[in-house]
């Protein structure tokens, strides 16, 4: 996660999960600023742009070699 963007709590430690909760309750300017940085930093995770590098991988990994032309 970047720094920022979330709030880190350990796996399973439910008394973190509630102070970090609370923290958050009483900061309604970092809930704003984590809530406006999210967007930004998943973007590229939407699913038009991981097909598309994964189309354009594919078309790199298809064509020809340089200089032997096609078929």
């Amino acid at each position: 996660m970047t720094d920022g963007v979330g709030v880190w709590v350990p796996v399973g430690d439910v008394a973190a999960y509630a102070r970090a909760l609370a923290e958050l309750a009483a900061d309604p300017v970092r809930c704003r600023s984590l809530g406006a940085a999210g967007p930004a930093t998943v973007r590229h995770l939407d699913w038009d742009v991981v097909a598309d590098r994964q189309l354009a991988l594919y078309h790199r990994v298809a064509a020809p070699p340089a200089g032997r032309g096609g078929p």
